[in-house]
């Protein structure tokens, strides 16, 4: 699992549904953090399937943004998808 952590803004949010319109599949959702020592609010996006290609060409879209910094986080899990 891989996960990225940026500030929730208008022209992130842009980001991220392009890429998932382009066929990354993730779970996106919003919280609120800190960096620098001021609150902001977070953007995360999830993506199980470990392609860090794609985790990096998103951070790459997003630092386009005007973000300085993307937090990359690799997680080693296991998971099971159930289906009908």
């Amino acid at each position: 699992m891989i996960r990225l952590h940026t500030e929730d803004t208008a022209d992130t949010v842009a980001a991220v549904e392009q890429a998932g319109k382009g066929g990354l599949d993730c779970t996106v959702y919003t919280a609120a953090g800190y960096w620098r020592g001021a609150l902001e609010s977070s953007l995360i996006v999830e993506t199980t399937d470990g392609n860090e290609a794609a985790a990096r060409a998103l951070a790459a879209a997003l630092l386009a943004t005007g973000q300085t910094a993307i937090l990359l986080v690799r997680l080693e899990n296991r998971s099971e998808l159930i289906v009908a």
